[in-house]
Parts: C-alpha cells; sequence; structure tokens
C-alpha cells in the first residue's frame, strides 16, 4: 500500500511537471508569435516609408503613411496635452472655488460682527433671545449718556492720535531745516558747490513730498473729526433727549440697511464707498430733520429689531437659506 501511495504521488508530479512545461511552451509561442509581427510590422512600416506608399484614393489622398503618421503622432500628443490642461484648470478652479467660498463665509460673519456692534460691548453668544440694545440708540437718558460717554472716548482718542501726528509733522519741519543750514554752509566750498547744490535739490523735493503728504493727511482727518463733533453737537443741540435717541435710531437703521445690502450682494464695500455713504446720509438727515415722525421712526425700529432677531436666530441655527431668503425678502421693503 504505501508503494502504491508513492508511486500515485510520483505520478501526480509528473503530471504537473508536465502542464506547467506545456504552459511555458504556450506563453513561449505567444511571445514568439507577437515579436515575428512587432518585427513584421516594423518591415512593413520601413518598407512603406522608403517605398512612398500612398494610401487609397478617397479622404487622405495625397498623405504619405510617414506623413500620416507624424501627424497622428502630433494629433496623440495634442490631446493628451489639452486633456492634461484641462485636468489641471479644473482643479485649480475647484481649488478656488473652495477658497473663495471659506473667504465669504469668513468675510460674511466678520461684516456682520463689525456693523452690528458697538466698539465697546461684544456679543454674548447665549441660547436666550438676541438683545438689540446694541444695534440701535436706547430711550432712556442713562443709555443715551452712556452712547455720548463712549463717543467722546472715541473722540478723544482720534485727538491724541492728531497730536502725535502734529508733533511728528513739527519734528520733520524742524528736520528739514536743520539739514537745509547745513548745506548752507557746506555750499560755501567752492570746489564742491555742483554737487552739494544737486544733492540738496533732491533732499529738499523729498522732504517737501513727505511733508505735503503727512499735512494732506492730518488735514483729511481733521475734516473728518470735525464732521464727527458737528454730527454729535447736532444730536446734544436736539430739542429733547427722546428726539436725539430717535434721530440716532433712524442712523443706526441705515447703517443695518447698508449691512443687509452688504449681505445680499455679497460684495466687499471698501473703505472710500463708505465715507461717501455715510456722509450723504449725514447730509440727508440734516436735510430731513424736521420731516421725521416719531411714532413711525419707532414703529420701523421695531420692525427693523425684529427682522434682524430672525435673520440672526436663524444664523445661529445654521439655516443660512432661509435666513438669505427673509433677509432678501425684507430688504426690499426698505
Amino acid at each position: 500500500r504505501a508503494e502504491e501511495a508513492r508511486a500515485g504521488e510520483a505520478r501526480a508530479e509528473e503530471a504537473r511537471a508536465g502542464e506547467a512545461r506545456a504552459e511555458e511552451a504556450r506563453a513561449a509561442s505567444v511571445l514568439q508569435c507577437a515579436w515575428r509581427s512587432h518585427v513584421a510590422r516594423e518591415v512593413r512600416g520601413r518598407e512603406a516609408a522608403a517605398q512612398e506608399v500612398k494610401r487609397p484614393p478617397g479622404r487622405h489622398t495625397g498623405i504619405t503613411t510617414e506623413a500620416a503618421a507624424s501627424r497622428d503622432v502630433e494629433g496623440s500628443a495634442v490631446r493628451l496635452q489639452s486633456a492634461w490642461r484641462c485636468h489641471a484648470a479644473r482643479n485649480q478652479l475647484a481649488w478656488r472655488r473652495k477658497q473663495r467660498a471659506k473667504a465669504i463665509k469668513v468675510s460674511r460673519e466678520v461684516r456682520l460682527a463689525r456693523s452690528i456692534r458697538v466698539k465697546s460691548t461684544r456679543w454674548k453668544h447665549t441660547n436666550k433671545k438676541v438683545s438689540t440694545r446694541f444695534l440701535f440708540a436706547s430711550k432712556s437718558v442713562k443709555g443715551q449718556r452712556a452712547g455720548m460717554k463712549r463717543f467722546l472716548n472715541d473722540f478723544n482718542a482720534t485727538l491724541q492720535v492728531f497730536q502725535q501726528m502734529y508733533s511728528e509733522i513739527k519734528t520733520r519741519h524742524a528736520q528739514a531745516t536743520k539739514l537745509q543750514s547745513w548745506y548752507l554752509k557746506k555750499r560755501q566750498d567752492q570746489q564742491s558747490k555742483l554737487n552739494y547744490k544737486e544733492r540738496l535739490k533732491h533732499e529738499e523735493e523729498r522732504l517737501l513730498a513727505s511733508t505735503a503728504s503727512d499735512t494732506i493727511k492730518y488735514a483729511w482727518l481733521c475734516h473728518t473729526a470735525v464732521l464727527e463733533a458737528r454730527f454729535m453737537r447736532r444730536l446734544t443741540m436736539s430739542a429733547s433727549n427722546h428726539a436725539a435717541g430717535v434721530i440716532l435710531s433712524h442712523w443706526k437703521m441705515h447703517r443695518a440697511k447698508a449691512v443687509m445690502e452688504g449681505l445680499r450682494t455679497l460684495k466687499h464695500v471698501n473703505v472710500i464707498k463708505q465715507a461717501i455713504l455715510c456722509h450723504a446720509a449725514r447730509k440727508r438727515m440734516r436735510a430731513k430733520r424736521k420731516m421725521i415722525k416719531s411714532k413711525r421712526v419707532l414703529m420701523l425700529v421695531v420692525k427693523v429689531q425684529c427682522i434682524v432677531r430672525k435673520y440672526l436666530a436663524l444664523r445661529r441655527a445654521k439655516k443660512r437659506v432661509r435666513a438669505n431668503r427673509v433677509m432678501q425678502r425684507w430688504v426690499g421693503k426698505f
């Protein structure tokens, strides 16, 4: 029985070895056929290129096989290059779209926070209803006094900046006069008179340009400060504290409307356009201050408070589509 088992194993091994040899022979024959066909293709290509055999009459009449082959190669290279460029452009567009969406999201939140909140206060993120006392002027005398105190603090800080810039301008003037006197002394030397004259002219032009730019900047800042002071003086000199609160609430409502329009269009409002809008709004308030009816303005303020409260609640609940829909529906009514 053991001998029979060993004989059976030997027969099985021989059968497996025979199958492996047959597979190797088949693979070798397939490889040999492929090599022969490749060599034959190359030989035919060389013969066709040597004999300049033209294609049969039809669409490509008059084009040799070599030219057709080169044209096919060039066409495939162009197609491959165009496909790669399209792929790279698609990737770049996707990346830019993602970055733009991220930037729009961040700038939208920043614009909303900057335009609605007051500088000295911060939003308290709680589950309660959104408080609107930071949005519009308070009706109480205490709140109006606090707002006036905040404005005076900001105005004093601005004046300190102006004084610092004015002292810097004075020091630059002193430096310019000192340099001028030094150059005048040096010009007495007859040997280097022309060189010192050219250097003096160049230095004077540079100092005059820098001084003029500083003077223009200081004058513009003083102009804006005077406008702010005149606006707040008119508020304080109004008929009563209630009227001042109504006018200030109208101004805050105008700012909220500007914020809504900016959120709707999703465009960056630059500093010059914002300054022009603020200046036009002040002129409009000065013209229409006597025509404002307190009851109508208060009703409009309450309506805007409801709109902003609903919008912020939807945004906090991450319902952006509904929030934008609410905002677009109410912005048109203003």
